[in-house]
C-alpha cells in the first residue's frame, strides 16, 4: 500500500509527459533545442512544484496516508516516506524516459531501466532480509533514482538538454564560468 499511495507523487509528471510528448517530438524533429530546453525545464519545474506538496503531506502524515486500509498498515510509514523521497526526486529529473523515446532513442531508456532493475532486484535480495518493508522501499528508491541519473546523463549527452528541474540554471552557471564571473 506504501508503494500505491507514493505513486500519486508520479502520477503528475506521468500526466505532464502525455501532454509534453507530441511538443518534444514536434520541438527536436524542427531542431529547436534552446525551446525544447526551455519546455522541458518548464514541465519539470511545474512537475517538482505540484509533486512537492503532496510528497511532504505523504512523508509527514504517513500513517494518517495508511491508515485509510487500516490500523496494521500504519507499520509502512517509514517505507512509505521513503518511497515519496524517491518519487520526489524522480518527478525533480524531469521527463528523461519519455525525452529518450520521443527523440528515437529507446534503448538506452531500455538499457538505463533494464540496469536499474538488475540493482533494485539484487538490493531487494539483501535489504529485505534486513530490513524488512523498509529494505524493500530502499531499494525501490535507489533503483528509481539510479534510472533518472543514467537517462538524465544521456538525455544531456544525446539531445545537449538538461531535462531536470534546474535546467536552465546550470546553463547560466556555465555562462557565467566562461565569463568568469
Amino acid at each position: 500500500m506504501a508503494n500505491r499511495e507514493a505513486r500519486l507523487i508520479v502520477f503528475i509528471l506521468m500526466s505532464v509527459n502525455a501532454a509534453l510528448a507530441p511538443t518534444v517530438s514536434i520541438l527536436y524533429t524542427s531542431k529547436e533545442m534552446e525551446c525544447l530546453q526551455r519546455v522541458v525545464t518548464k514541465s519539470a519545474r511545474m512537475t517538482l512544484i505540484l509533486s512537492l506538496p503532496v510528497a511532504v503531506g505523504l512523508i509527514l502524515f504517513s500513517k494518517w496516508a495508511l491508515l485509510i486500509f487500516g490500523h496494521e498498515f500504519t507499520r509502512g510509514n517509514i517505507a512509505l516516506a521513503i518511497l515519496s523521497l524517491g518519487q520526489l526526486i524522480n518527478a525533480a529529473a524531469g521527463s528523461v524516459g519519455m525525452l529518450l523515446v520521443m527523440t528515437g532513442h529507446e534503448r538506452d531508456t531500455a538499457v538505463g531501466i533494464g540496469i536499474s532493475t538488475v540493482l533494485n532486484v539484487t538490493l531487494n535480495a539483501f535489504l529485505i532480509p534486513w530490513r524488512g518493508i523498509e529494505g524493500a522501499a530502499i531499494a525501490t528508491s535507489s533503483s528509481m533514482i539510479l534510472w533518472n541519473l543514467l537517462l538524465g546523463i544521456k538525455v544531456y549527452k544525446r539531445l545537449g538538454i538538461d531535462p531536470t528541474a534546474l535546467g536552465q540554471i546550470s546553463q547560466w552557471k556555465k555562462v557565467c564560468i566562461k565569463l568568469r564571473l
